[in-house]
This record gives C-alpha cells, structure tokens and sequence, in this order.
C-alpha cells in the first residue's frame, strides 16, 4: 500500500502515530512542494513522484469552506464526492 505526502512532510512522518508498524505496511510516495525535501528518514521505503511542485496542502483543503464551488478551484470534480463523504 502507498501512501502520499507532501515533501513538507516528508521529513515528519517518524514521529506520525505507530509509525514504526506503519513504515512496515506502507510505501511512501513524495509530492515536490516548494521548499520542501523529498527525502524522507532511513528506514522507509519511498519514491517521489515525479511532477511540477504543488503548492498546495491538505490542512489548506480542509480549512477552505467546502462549498461545492471552493471544492472546484482546487479539487478535481471526480474526487469532491469521495472528499465530501469523507468529511461526513
């Protein structure tokens, strides 16, 4: 399973949550961001993906009000209904 971060998380995700069971289980894809490095601590497995940087964050998406027409500035229209379902 992969899982997908941003690169200014790249260098965090040791001290994420049981991240010692989670480095076993998952393969960590890195998305350039401005400013960020894509290279993550010893001991994961990982690939950066390969794109222009993205200066764009999730906290930034969750703090937008997700008003259908905010949710398509920055959200592709295929993923609004699985990022609304998941909001409850």
């Amino acid at each position: 399973m992969d899982v997908i971060v941003g690169a200014d998380l790249a260098q965090q995700i040791d001290m994420w949550h049981d991240a010692e069971i989670l480095r076993t289980l998952v393969r960590v894809g890195v998305v350039p961001r401005p400013g960020g490095s894509t290279v993550v601590p010893d001991g994961w497995e990982s690939y950066e993906i390969p794109m222009e940087p993205v200066d764009l964050s999730s906290s930034f998406i969750r703090e937008v009000p997700p008003t259908l027409e905010n949710l398509k500035k920055f959200i592709p229209a295929s993923v609004i209904p699985l990022y609304q379902s998941s909001r409850g």
